[in-house]
């Protein structure tokens, strides 16, 4: 009888054999089953099964970027904006990890003409097709391969391939403007010359050229119409084309992060930021837009572009919104019946826009229907300003149009609005860019003059967050904190970084919608995982809007009901520290000609 073991078959099934046996201990399973059997005896689950998926999930191989792909949708205005999706691959097949989509980043201000807002229209679309071409060329190739928790590290690699980018655009820029110069030279060089043309006619009379200069006017000559004086906007910043690009991937990126460790957003990016889980998060306390006003309403005053609503600190969050909410309904109720049906066209911020002329009737109002609800304005609840001195500030003049047709100076501005509504309206706890960035010396005086009353905060007057950060941009005038919007090329690394110089400075630390924003919710949990002090998401009426607040509602539930809730026991807020006196002497060295030298560069 012939020995089984030299049959061909059998050789070959015991060479597979050996050859298991080697795979499976070159990869370390037969200790890891051993260990999730035992691990699985102890602890007796009742879904055996789920415990061997979540066990060999965590020794899995570590995600990595594999693919990126990006698409142009629609924001909240019927603008174009970014999306971006991040693939992983395994074993030979791309499953998606997240995607994300952003803001679109609205440059103009409200007193732009509408030429100049048909050229933003533009441009946006180009640079949302730009970043396009970006994402699926030159910055996904360099970060294919990267982990997806190695959130640091991806956004280094986009900044750098960003600056790649600019420089490459910078260098045809230049080479299209010399091939134009010398395209044009050597056009003059190949046209004949031009005969002289007489301005004396036959018989010493003025010709035809001389009457086209000095002689009657030509009856069906257009007419001039003289220029109507536009209000400046602030300095605008040189914006790269494709640029928000960066802020889609590092988004997408932290997503990703977040569900390979299966966990909330918050949870991945709060330890980003402390460099280590952490045991309780703080729910940043929500400026609800209650009212819009500015140059984009109907109305003439200028100074309040959105009044907002701001509960004490240690008022819980659904307490907070809930009352807010009940409160925005009821001032709508109210001015609809006062000024009739138009009052309840609601802004980009997703709050009634009723058309007035002093600011006044605006903050009356919400005291009447805060009164009428038994809302305690001043104890329980407080308001903000948002003034937005851009959208009036006259670069000409060197003033602002705070009223339509009226200017005032920077002292005025201080001494007369400011002060005198803090001085009426001891509730108000916080201005945001009152004045323009140019204007140091008004900075100063406002600062000095309310700093221990309210808070002054800078939005656009601070720079974009990736300015701050990246370019180490600073304020040349004290302030109370930064408002951030998280759109074009800012990272979620950005966004931590100013929140730790925001903690080691012991200033607030604002994270805010945009005007023209999404659906996405990724800006909510980004808030909550930096540790923002506050959160400026808007009114309640706009889909976008309520997807944030909805979203604010499901963390602060999630971290309430986990015992982890950082909630405070302040009823009242503290407000800002002295400013060192070396710091006062070189702000004020500094505002000497700041207005005009501002204005002449930009």
């Amino acid at each position: 009888m012939a020995d089984p073991r030299k049959d061909p078959q059998f050789q070959k099934i015991q060479e597979m054999r050996r050859q298991a046996v080697l795979y499976y201990k070159e990869n370390g399973v037969p200790e890891l089953m051993e260990t999730a059997l035992n691990k699985m005896f102890f602890e007796k689950p009742q879904d055996v099964y789920m415990f061997l998926v979540e066990f060999f999930q965590n020794h899995s191989k570590p995600s990595t970027i594999d693919k990126v792909e990006a698409g142009e949708y629609f924001d909240s205005k019927g603008q174009p904006t970014l999306s971006c999706e991040i693939f992983t691959e395994s074993n030979g097949k791309f499953k998606r990890l997240s995607g994300a989509f952003v803001s679109s980043f609205n440059q103009l201000s409200d007193a732009a003409p509408s030429e100049k807002r048909d050229h933003d229209d533009e441009e946006r679309s180009r640079g949302v097709k730009a970043a396009i071409k970006y994402i699926e060329g030159p910055i996904g190739d360099a970060i294919k391969g990267c982990l997806v928790s190695e959130q640091s590290a991806v956004d280094d690699i986009l900044r750098s391939t960003l600056a790649v980018l600019q420089d490459e655009e910078a260098e045809k820029e230049r080479q299209a403007v010399l091939e134009a110069a010398a395209a044009a030279e050597a056009a003059a060089a190949e046209a004949p010359a031009t005969p002289a043309t007489s301005d004396t006619g036959a018989k010493g009379k003025p010709g035809k050229a001389a009457k086209e200069k000095g002689g009657k006017a030509d009856k069906n000559a257009p007419k001039e119409i003289p220029k109507t004086p536009e209000i400046s906007e602030a300095p605008k910043d040189l914006i790269f084309s494709g640029a928000q690009a960066v802020c889609a991937v590092s988004s997408a990126t932290a997503i990703a992060g977040a569900v390979v460790r299966s966990m909330p957003p918050f949870q991945y990016i709060a330890e980003l930021t402390h460099g280590e889980a952490q045991e309780g998060y703080r729910i940043p306390i929500p400026m609800v837009t209650l009212l819009s006003g500015g140059r984009s309403v109907a109305g003439k005053q200028n100074v309040i572009k959105e009044l907002l609503l701001i509960p004490k600190p240690s008022l819980s969050t659904t307490v907070a919104i809930s009352k807010a909410k009940d409160l925005s309904y009821r001032l709508t109720i109210d001015l609809s019946k006062k000024m009739g049906i138009t009052t309840k066209m609601m802004s980009d911020q997703g709050a009634p826009a009723p058309a007035v002329d002093k600011w006044e009737q605006l903050l009356d109002a919400t005291l009447e229907a805060a009164a009428a609800l038994n809302i305690q304005i001043g104890e329980d609840y407080f308001l903000g300003v948002h003034c937005a001195a851009h959208d009036f500030w006259d670069s000409n003049k060197e003033k602002y149009e705070a009223i339509s047709g009226v200017y005032k100076s920077a002292d005025e501005m201080v001494d007369t609005i400011y002060v005198d509504l803090v001085n009426k309206y001891p509730s108000i706890m916080a201005f945001i860019d009152p004045l323009v960035p140019q204007d140091v010396a008004g900075w100063n005086k406002l600062y000095n003059a309310l700093r221990d009353r309210c808070y002054v905060l800078g939005e656009r007057s601070l720079g974009r967050v990736d300015q701050v950060i990246r370019e180490g941009a600073a304020a040349e005038f004290p302030h109370s904190g930064h408002v951030v919007q998280f759109n074009h090329s800012a990272t979620v690394s950005d966004v931590v970084q100013l929140a730790n110089l925001c903690r080691e400075r012991e200033q607030k630390l604002v994270v805010s919608a945009s005007p023209g924003d999404t659906t996405d919710t990724l800006l909510v949990d980004l808030a909550v995982g930096v540790g923002a002090h506050f959160i400026k998401i808007g009114g309640f009426c706009r889909g976008e809007r309520a997807a944030k607040y909805n979203r604010l509602l499901e963390l602060y539930k999630m971290v309430d009901n986990g015992g982890n809730c950082l909630q405070s026991d302040q009823d009242v807020f503290t407000f800002n520290p002295e400013v060192p006196a070396d710091e006062t002497d070189a702000n004020a060295d500094q505002t000497e000609g700041t207005l005009a030298e501002a204005d002449a560069t930009s």
